[in-house]
């Protein structure tokens, strides 16, 4: 096989890997640390989490909707107007046409997102998040739709009038391999791996921030059939969270529909039969349906009026955030997610102590703000014991030492902690 690099259809970033043992000098084939590199991805799925980090405007309204996705459609979220699909900022050009397909993929993509950026995963392992393929049909589709993410841009305009645009995905890194398998009946040809994807450094800083994300259940949302049923389960949980079966939230099914944008049939019944409708109708799917903090539970009912079907939604609670801070609520979610009770967390978040001198002394060596984070820090420590808790800034200090710090350390450091959380197992838990 040559060693020039292969030309793709897709504008991706693209390097060649060559196999182990061939005679290529150290600069080329990297000392073997490419070939350790691809190892150790494929080991990911091990650990892979079934959870996103996203931003919390993104579940606190209909942002996205059935089928393809709106373009240039301004929302409303607290103090935050976000533009999805809106033109490129650089060229004037429409945005791409994407599905909510695509909406799963950079769902999924955020389930690696751990501070750091470019994010470091594997094609096989995105695939699985995604929808629990790994088809070779299936991974050329993946690439494909990776590239039109390349091509969505979004804007946020903030309370103050500062607009920040972005694609959702700012570059995608490949690589090419000889076949693993007859190599020989396949001159010429080769096996792309991915190796990283690279967010907008904005869209990088807003995921950051921790107070403005939120944990996302990707397994639940892959095991729902309807693209309507997973419309609304992306916005609805928020909205029936305080909500009780007693007082749930309701909404009117004609509403509902103009929400995700989609056509409102004239007569009531025609709406309802859209939610209604096979076996594992909408309503099916959707009732009983997981969320990190419980169940989502729905039904339908008359209007009084008899004009229309409402929706009645609230949530089943296992555990519950109403006794947390703001920005307590991801640290909350990523103890949940990893299996362990609410009852367990407000024991450790009530037995935390101060951070000690020492720790503040690391923190700052390794440029993090404390002013705002340091009861954050306080109950991570509780959470994560305190050897893990210092290996983790001190990984961040040694990286600011080496002049490898990230844009903001704190966030970075946040997100990593949120993770290694949200990864760890009961058995692992700190005692």
């Amino acid at each position: 096989m040559n060693d020039k690099a292969v030309a793709l259809d897709l504008p991706f970033f693209v390097e060649r890997s060559f196999p182990m043992g061939s005679r290529r000098s150290g600069a080329e084939n990297g000392d073997g640390q490419k070939s350790q590199r691809f190892s150790t991805l494929r080991l990911l799925g091990e650990r892979g989490s079934q959870t996103a980090l996203v931003p919390k405007d993104w579940l606190a309204a209909p942002v996205f909707k059935p089928g393809l996705q709106r373009k240039n459609a301004p929302f409303l979220v607290a103090e935050n107007t976000w533009v999805m699909g809106a033109d490129n900022a650089l060229t004037d050009t429409p945005s791409a046409d994407i599905d909510l397909s695509h909406v799963r993929i950079i769902l999924a993509i955020l389930s690696f997102w751990v501070g750091g950026n470019p994010v470091q995963l594997s094609m096989s392992e995105l695939a699985r998040r995604c929808a629990s393929s790994r088809g070779g049909r299936y991974f050329r589709d993946l690439r494909r739709k990776m590239d039109d993410l390349r091509n969505y841009w979004i804007s946020i305009v903030d309370k103050n009038g500062g607009k920040r645009s972005f694609p959702l995905l700012k570059s995608v890194h490949v690589v090419t391999k000889p076949p693993r398998h007859h190599p020989k009946d396949d001159q010429g040809k080769v096996e792309i791996w991915l190796d990283k994807v690279e967010l907008a450094e904005p869209f990088a800083e807003l995921l950051r921030d921790w107070t403005q994300i939120m944990h996302l259940n990707l397994n639940t949302l892959k095991e729902l059939t309807s693209e309507i049923a997973q419309a609304i389960y992306l916005y609805l949980p928020s909205r029936a969270f305080h909500h009780t079966e007693a007082s749930p939230f309701e909404i009117r099914l004609a509403l509902l529909l103009e929400q995700l944008g989609m056509p409102v049939p004239s007569a009531p019944s025609k709406r309802k039969e859209l939610f209604t409708q096979h076996k594992r109708s909408v309503l099916t799917q959707l009732d009983g349906a997981e969320i990190l903090t419980g169940k989502l539970r729905v039904a339908l009912t008359p209007t009084g009026d008899n004009a229309d079907y409402k929706l009645l939604a609230w949530v089943e609670k296992g555990c519950s955030l109403a006794e947390t801070e703001p920005s307590e609520g991801p640290l909350f979610q990523a103890w949940i997610s990893s299996g362990r009770s609410g009852t367990d967390y407000e024991k450790r978040k009530n037995n935390r102590q101060p951070l000690t001198n020492y720790e503040e002394e690391l923190l700052g060596k390794a440029g993090i703000e404390l002013e705002s984070t340091r009861s954050f820090f306080s109950i991570a420590r509780s959470l994560l014991g305190e050897p893990r808790f210092h290996s983790l800034i001190s990984e961040v200090k040694a990286e600011a030492l080496e002049g490898r710090a990230p844009n903001n350390p704190t966030g970075a450091l946040i997100c990593r902690m949120i993770r290694s959380i949200e990864e760890s197992t009961p058995k692992k838990a700190a005692s």
